[in-house]
């Protein structure tokens, strides 16, 4: 992010360009510059989030597992007596 702007006016210094093509050059790299800095922050928080949450689940997971292996034993035994 540091010095991105000094490579369009690099360009348009070392070249003679129209004032035209001047304009769309720094709209360019503005607009690559939004636009991955945007995407890339949420590409990161995204991946953290996702690994934050699914290393809550596990033993939740297991609790879960385990109770719903209880509940049908209880049903078995409860409808052997009927």
């Amino acid at each position: 992010m540091e010095g991105w702007y000094e490579i369009p006016d690099s360009m348009i210094e070392n070249n003679t360009f129209s004032p035209f093509v001047e304009f769309f050059i720094r709209i360019y790299f503005v607009t690559i510059l939004f636009v991955g800095g945007i995407f890339g922050l949420s590409l990161v928080n995204s991946i953290f989030v996702d690994s934050m949450i699914s290393d809550n689940n596990n033993p939740l997971e297991e609790k879960i597992e385990n109770l719903n292996k209880k509940v049908d034993e209880l049903t078995e035994i409860i409808k052997n007596k009927s």
